[in-house]
């Protein structure tokens, strides 16, 4: 009978203890596995009718004992012992954290105690800090730009793998040294004030342009872009991008300091336990309330929270113990006091009442959950939100997430700008296959990327791919994309997506060859120049590369006559026409060609004056005039029907083509002449009826002089080509001692009248030009002496 009574007056104990716990409490026979009592926690998440029912077939559903079963954990000789195991329930989703010890029951007998403390929402967090975290590095290693931190005294931190691409160094040779001994000494002063203000909080609106020391030697200019490096709300130094990851806090250490408390069956709860009389006084407090207050059970038992706690905090305890006790009803309050350290301390308490037989309150029994570490969690999941969001925002490359079906998910205004869009709502949430031409979107059919998908499932898998887009208003832009496929906590897939625009790049890439094709084709062309045997052969040429190899519409040769400029030749006009202009008139775009020695391109002829009208409905045109040397011998003139439409590349290629021309007009005009100075050479049979070969020489020099030439040297040779005479006209004395004594080698006039000089040959003459610089450098290299 009195074993009875002890056991009911037992249970009705763990009822008033344990019933308003949101927490599993449950006690197990270890030789039956029966359960004997179970909590109203326990009983709502299992059931009301458990009490009696075996515990293997309750809670994990089985019909024999558990052979994971703790019994040899606390009993025997572990004894006392208390077990701590996480145990998951993912048919509902759930983990919990089991404690269990073996205690005394009436009767003298042991039993085993159990408490399950649900933890999902802990677990959940790391999960969620864990992926952040993951996508943060997957971000920063994959991306293209130096993404870098700065501690507080402007020492690197840390730096991306781009840094080494980029400048060639190894990142752990900078990292740990100040910023500065790797900027350009003229830009020191302004990255420190930069820095200085990241540092008082005060944001960079427009990038900073700054040389950067490269392993080459060379420097190289980047545009960064800062912002503070924040850190529990303080900035302790600054985080850039140019063209970090801070350290967590795993929960498992407030978990390690619960166990260290649990010593007894109401000890093993991790949180703050307290059972008040209707009075407010305290009556039973466990080890971590104790261990909060500082004082031991004995100083606490009969005293109220205003004799044990701060002032603050003991008036929140007393609103909300008065509203359980008077009302009757449970209440979850969060509750917030600062400890000795002046830091801030947050809990999470449940209060339920407790009820005499009658339904009369008589106490309350309350959980005190600290929730600092939790609230700290969730803050910095929203400053790596934040951070993440700002490294994105300010990157200089379109950036997309987009998951398994192609919809994006998430894009910066960088891409919505691409695309041509005013707002990402216009394609958050699209097929991006929908921006991509025709030819594009068959790189994305839905088997073969899944397929791909497949083969690199759970490894971050990188891609770059060149396509074409159509934006918004109908026009296509290159892109280059740099795509990163990765999976998430939960196993979904995404691709992070680094969009640039090169459709400008590429367009100077292609007027590139396209100039280099065409400069190609001239040389092809001077060689034809060359080789022409008069006038009229060098104007064909010359228009034939105008109109063919450099595609102009309208092309016209004009040629110096004394005081004219006269037209020679044309193509492409509708009718023939002829045309003589005054150089000394204000008339003729090609006449200020001519009188400047210059180019003039006129990208709207309508608004100059001078413009002669050639063919109809002209726009623009450009002029280049044919020097040899300083002389203007006549002017390339080029017209088309569209407005300003010659470029830098049409401009220099005209004044190649027209040196060319140049060139030919002067060797023709050379022949002409030395064919005329051969005819009259005939008659000077006379002079080679001299006796002494010295004086006829010098009959002959001067005899020349007469044709225009101011200065003449005539070298007698052997069949070796080596020198037995020479004879000069019209220099100094000092001149002719010079010539006298520097003797040309045999070798030099061999290497001249090879077939590698042909080029150079006039009629049965070579001409050779000091005008020519590349031929004085390939003489100048093989006879230096």
């Amino acid at each position: 009978m009195a074993e009875n009574k002890e056991l009911a007056h037992f249970l009705e104990l763990l009822h008033a203890l344990f019933d308003g716990l949101e927490e599993h409490f449950y006690v197990v026979d270890p030789q039956t596995y029966e359960i004997l009592f179970a909590n109203d926690g326990f009983k709502r998440f299992f059931g009301e009718d458990v009490e009696g029912k075996k515990c293997y077939e309750v809670i994990h559903g089985k019909s024999t004992p558990c052979s994971f079963c703790v019994k040899e954990h606390v009993f025997g000789e572990n004894l006392g012992k208390i077990h701590v195991l996480d145990r998951n329930y993912p048919e509902k989703g759930l983990w919990y954290k089991c404690i269990h010890k073996a205690a005394k029951w009436p009767g003298n007998k042991f039993v085993k105690f159990g408490l399950a403390v649900n933890v999902t929402r802990y677990k959940e967090m790391e999960r969620a800090l864990a992926e952040s975290e993951r996508r943060y590095r997957t971000l920063v290693e994959t991306a293209p730009d130096v993404i870098y931190t700065l501690s507080s005294d402007g020492k690197i931190i840390s730096l991306n793998p781009a840094f080494e691409k980029i400048t060639g160094w190894k990142r752990e040779e900078w990292i740990g040294k100040p910023f500065v001994e790797i900027i350009h000494p003229d830009d020191v002063a302004k990255a420190v004030e930069s820095f200085r203000r990241i540092l008082a909080g005060k944001l960079e609106i427009e990038p900073l342009e700054l040389r950067v020391h490269a392993k080459s030697g060379e420097y190289l200019v980047g545009e960064f872009v800062s912002v503070p490096l924040i850190v529990n709300g303080e900035i302790v130094g600054e985080l850039g991008i140019a063209r970090d990851v801070t350290s967590r806090k795993m929960y498992e250490e407030e978990l390690q300091r619960v166990n260290r408390t649990l010593r007894t069956l109401i000890q093993a709860i991790p949180d703050i336990v307290y059972f008040k009389d209707s009075e407010r006084r305290n009556l039973i407090v466990n080890n971590a309330y104790e261990k909060f207050v500082g004082l031991k059970a004995d100083e606490i038992v009969g005293k109220k929270d205003e004799e044990i706690l701060p002032s603050e905090l003991a008036e929140q305890c007393r609103k909300s113990d008065e509203i359980v006790l008077r009302n009757g009803v449970s209440l979850r309050a969060e509750e917030c006091t600062v400890n000795e350290k002046g830091e801030k301390r947050y809990f999470e308490t449940i209060k339920v009442p407790v009820l005499d037989k009658s339904g009369k309150v008589v106490g309350l029994i309350g959980v005190s959950r600290d929730i600092t570490e939790r609230k700290l969690m969730e803050e910095k999941l929203r400053e790596r939100e934040e951070f993440f969001r700002s490294v994105v925002e300010n990157s200089h490359d379109g950036i997309a997430i987009i998951d398994k079906n192609f919809r994006i998910i998430y894009a910066n205004d960088v891409l919505t700008e691409i695309l041509g869009y005013s707002s990402k709502d216009e394609i958050v949430g699209q097929d991006f296959r929908k921006f991509l031409a025709d030819k594009g979107k068959a790189l994305f059919a839905t088997e073969k990327m899944c397929e791909e998908a497949e083969r690199y499932k759970r490894k971050v898998h990188p891609s770059t791919y060149e396509l074409k887009i159509v934006r918004k208003d109908g026009a296509q832009r290159i892109i280059e994309v740099k795509a990163t496929t990765l999976w998430d906590s939960h196993g979904r897939m995404r691709t992070i997506t680094q969009v640039l625009d090169v459709t400008q790049r590429r367009k100077l890439e292609e007027e590139r060859k396209l100039f280099e094709k065409r400069l190609s084709e001239l040389n092809k062309c001077a060689q034809k120049l060359n080789k022409a045997r008069n006038l009229r052969e060098i104007y064909r040429i010359t228009l034939d590369a105008l109109e063919k190899t450099l595609g102009f519409e309208y092309a016209s040769l004009f040629v110096v006559d004394g005081d004219f400029l006269r037209l020679v030749a044309q193509r492409g006009y509708s009718k023939v026409s002829s045309l003589e202009l005054p150089l000394t008139g204000e008339k003729g775009i090609t006449v200020r060609a001519a009188r400047t020695g210059k180019t003039i391109y006129v990208p709207d002829i309508r608004k100059n004056d001078a413009y002669v009208l050639g063919g109809e409905n002209i726009l623009s045109e450009l002029a280049v005039p044919m020097k040899a040397g300083k002389k203007v011998l006549g002017v390339l003139n080029v017209e088309s029907s569209k407005l300003a439409a010659f470029s830098e590349n049409d401009k220099e290629l005209l004044e190649i083509l027209a040196s060319h021309v140049a060139t030919a007009i002067s060797n023709i005009k050379r022949q002409e002449n030395l064919e005329f100075l051969s005819k009259n050479l005939g008659r000077l049979i006379r002079i080679m009826q001299i006796e002494d070969a010295h004086e006829r020489l010098r009959a002959i020099a001067k005899t020349i002089q007469k044709f225009g030439w101011r200065k003449i040297t005539i070298s007698l040779r052997d069949e070796n080509l080596e020198r037995k005479g020479i004879i000069s006209v019209g220099f100094t004395r000092k001149e002719v001692v010079d010539i006298i004594k520097k003797v040309m080698p045999a070798a030099f006039w061999r290497e001249i009248f090879s077939p590698k000089f042909e080029e150079h040959k006039v009629g049965e003459f070579y001409h050779l030009s000091w005008d020519d610089q590349k031929l004085l450098e390939e003489l100048a290299s093989k006879f230096q002496d």
